[in-house]
């Protein structure tokens, strides 16, 4: 697992997996949330985006383990996968679509 984006308020880790060679999965640990912080982080991870997608990864995944994290994943573009793991949601995003 490597840090994407760290700081006092939250952190982006991304973790690679050999069975999805064009996948990174993403996960996020929100420490503070505000309306302008979202709007801060959102700046950030379209900066992250830009890297991935220079690092030629296809798709960025995550599983939140629960409701309030997968909320937050919405609002960065994340969608159902209709797909399970145990009983958290497969959530993800296409680069070539960001």
């Amino acid at each position: 697992m490597r840090i994407l984006y760290s700081d006092k308020n939250i952190d982006i880790l991304g973790e690679e997996h050999e069975d999805f060679p064009e996948c990174i999965f993403i996960h996020s640990y929100v420490k503070y949330f505000s309306i302008s912080r979202y709007k801060d982080i959102k700046c950030i991870w379209q900066d992250i985006v830009q890297q991935l997608k220079q690092q030629e990864y296809k798709y960025v995944l995550c599983i939140p383990p629960g409701k309030k994290e997968e909320k937050w994943e919405s609002k960065f573009g994340f969608k159902y996968l209709n797909l399970d793991i145990g009983d958290k949601k497969l959530m993800g995003i296409k680069l070539w679509e960001v």
